[in-house]
């Protein structure tokens, strides 16, 4: 009869041990995609500001077309970067 015990207790330990690893690895890929849309989004629209601010120190219009042209080339390019670096750790 402990025998049989034994072996359900160690049954529902493994269950929740596998439990656990899921819900563990399932929060580091929501936190690895947080902080590469974070490393990415920042700074393209920062760029964007960067430029919009200098285009009109100079009294040029930039469009909206161009500044988004511009921090969608900027994001693409950090995603692709930070991914390679976030996937190789």
């Amino acid at each position: 009869m402990k025998a049989v015990s034994i072996s359900a207790v160690a049954r529902s330990d493994t269950a929740s041990i596998h439990a656990a690893r899921h819900t563990l690895a399932s929060h580091r890929m929501g936190s690895v995609l947080l902080g590469l849309a974070i490393a990415s989004l920042l700074p393209a629209f920062f760029w964007m500001a960067v430029v919009q601010v200098v285009g009109s120190m100079f009294g040029m219009t930039i469009g909206a077309f161009t500044l988004v042209s511009i921090g969608a080339a900027i994001a693409v390019f950090l995603s692709i970067i930070c991914g390679a670096v976030i996937l190789r750790g």
